[in-house]
């Protein structure tokens, strides 16, 4: 199954793509290019599912962060027939920026940083879907 993870934040989207069983983390792109950058991608490759991201509050409510990547999802289905799924990315970010520092020059860190978030969100996505 090949699958596509979205990290959305409002100026920087992270995307990791898994094909054949590989994880393999893009380039982040700005969030107002995610359409023309995701049918790049959709192109390339079939696909069976979009992860997107969600952050939820420590309760696991939706915050307002939630709805706003939740309307940008749903545009996303306007160039794509793609199943979206939305996963729980809570601490994510922080879980990348650790590894981040740990692996990359400093200088490229924050645009790795939601590439990886993208990357972690669909690890536990499919280890969620193992058990």
């Amino acid at each position: 199954m090949n699958i596509i993870s979205l990290d959305i934040g409002m100026k920087r989207t992270g995307i990791c793509l898994y094909l054949e069983n590989i994880l393999l983390p893009q380039k982040t792109v700005e969030t107002a290019f995610l359409d023309s950058s995701l049918q790049s991608i959709i192109k390339e490759n079939d696909y069976e599912i979009v992860i997107v991201g969600v952050p939820l509050d420590k309760e696991m409510r939706e915050t307002e962060m939630s709805g706003r990547i939740r309307e940008i999802a749903k545009n996303l289905k306007s160039i794509s027939s793609l199943k979206i799924e939305f996963f729980n990315e809570h601490l994510t970010t922080k879980e990348a920026e650790r590894l981040a520092k740990s692996d990359i020059k400093k200088n490229k860190q924050k645009s790795a940083v939601d590439s990886l978030s993208a990357m972690i969100i669909l690890e536990e996505y499919l280890n969620e879907k193992e058990k």
